[in-house]
């Protein structure tokens, strides 16, 4: 969803929240096939119900009929998921990008009161995925950085584990992804192994020490990594980026049948 239909200023009016639905609903259609495992139903069926509460409350605030409209616009998401669809949820995500430019003014005055109500509304209904972060990473200051954005900007459920505690096992199994922070570690090649006995999807992330680029050992154990065809992040991206290549990474592995 990012890639496709990025184009320079097209998201920035949108609230971040409102955002949030996209990429599921976006490549649960691209990668659709004829069977779709429960748990991604689940979770798609959660974001279009959000989706479709967020434009209501937003039409409330606002007193804005268009937002209400717009919500009868995606319908259409109330079937299974279909690469039919593909070209419908960009259009909707154009109109719907187009609508909050419009009204960014009174978006801006209602920032607060619609952020809260929905977030909340968020937390209620959509089935979110259980991210375990594995902590390679050389210092405190910058995991803690990856996990607020992933808990208070994603809206992940999220657990970090270091690969010597006793928690690590029993964590990897009740995770639904993996993080990997960071390249730094030469054994981040023996868990990414791992993560097929535990029939788990992920992706890499370099460290960022403050101030300074990654070292050689992270480039070249990174690089090791996407030449074998695993996902490795090499910037500190925007809460938009960093879900966007969850959810895809996550939706690919179950409905193109790596798992």
């Amino acid at each position: 969803m990012y890639e496709e239909i990025r184009k320079p200023r097209l998201l920035k009016d949108i609230p971040l929240t409102l955002i949030r639905p996209l990429p599921t609903l976006y490549y649960a259609n691209k990668f659709a096939n004829k069977e779709i495992p429960d748990k991604i139903h689940r979770s798609y069926q959660s974001n279009v119900k959000f989706l479709n509460r967020a434009l209501q409350i937003i039409s409330k605030y606002l007193k804005n009929n268009d937002f209400e409209s717009l919500a009868k616009e995606i319908d259409f998401l109330d079937v299974p998921p279909s690469s039919e669809n593909i070209d419908k949820v960009q259009k909707f995500s154009i109109s719907l990008a187009e609508l909050c430019s419009d009204t960014k003014t009174a978006l801006r005055e209602q920032t607060h009161v619609i952020k809260t109500a929905l977030m909340e509304i968020y937390s209620s209904l959509v089935n979110t995925i259980h991210v375990l972060v594995i902590d390679n990473s050389r210092g405190k200051e910058d995991i803690d950085k990856v996990l607020s954005i992933l808990k208070n900007f994603c809206q992940y459920k999220v657990h970090h584990v270091h690969p010597e505690s006793q928690e690590y096992i029993k964590s990897v199994i009740e995770s639904d992804f993996i993080l990997l922070y960071s390249t730094s570690s030469p054994e981040i090649h023996q868990q990414v192994k791992s993560l097929k006995t535990y029939h788990l999807p992920g992706i890499a992330m370099a460290q960022f020490p403050k101030n300074t680029d990654p070292d050689k050992e992270t480039i070249r154990h990174g690089a090791q990594l996407i030449k074998i065809g695993f996902p490795v992040l090499f910037k500190m991206f925007t809460p938009i980026r960093m879900f966007t290549t969850i959810d895809k990474t996550y939706i690919q592995y179950h409905l193109k049948g790596n798992h």
